[in-house]
């Protein structure tokens, strides 16, 4: 993921027009523990974290941080500070492709990391509203 772009780009269509499937699931735990989800490409990121909080059953007690394309992206609070807040950056604004992986940490102590993996990317016949939960597999810890 590093010879990535750093900069985000955006897709081509307009960012409600475009549906991402997704799959994210905790590192480092077997049997996995994962969610398959659909959002929207103007999902900003600190809203991705909020359908994260609730897919994966977290309760937003901890810091978090998404880690794309070399990158780190977070909201801050207290003592930490990110280049770029993720309430001002989308999820449509990376040139994603099927299969381009990044990654989410929850809680900074217990460093819950999590995979997140593109696995489609739709056009939306009818722009998708809410974000959906398809799938999962096992409760989090």
């Amino acid at each position: 993921m590093d010879n990535q772009p750093t900069n985000p780009v955006p897709q081509e269509g307009l960012p409600g027009e475009l549906t991402y499937q997704l799959k994210i699931h905790l590192l480092g735990i077997s049997p996995q523990i994962s969610r398959r989800l659909a959002v929207r490409a103007d999902v900003t990121l600190a809203q991705l974290h909020h359908i994260f909080q609730v897919v994966m059953g977290w309760e937003n007690w901890h810091l978090h941080s998404f880690h794309i394309w070399g990158k780190q992206y977070g909201i801050r609070y207290g003592g930490f500070y990110f280049a770029d807040d993720a309430n001002h950056v989308r999820l449509g604004d990376f040139p994603w492709r099927v299969n381009d992986k990044f990654t989410y940490t929850y809680d900074f102590t217990g460093r819950w990391l999590h995979q997140i993996r593109i696995e489609k990317i739709q056009s939306a016949a009818k722009p998708l509203q809410p974000p959906f939960c398809l799938s999962g597999q096992r409760a989090c810890p």
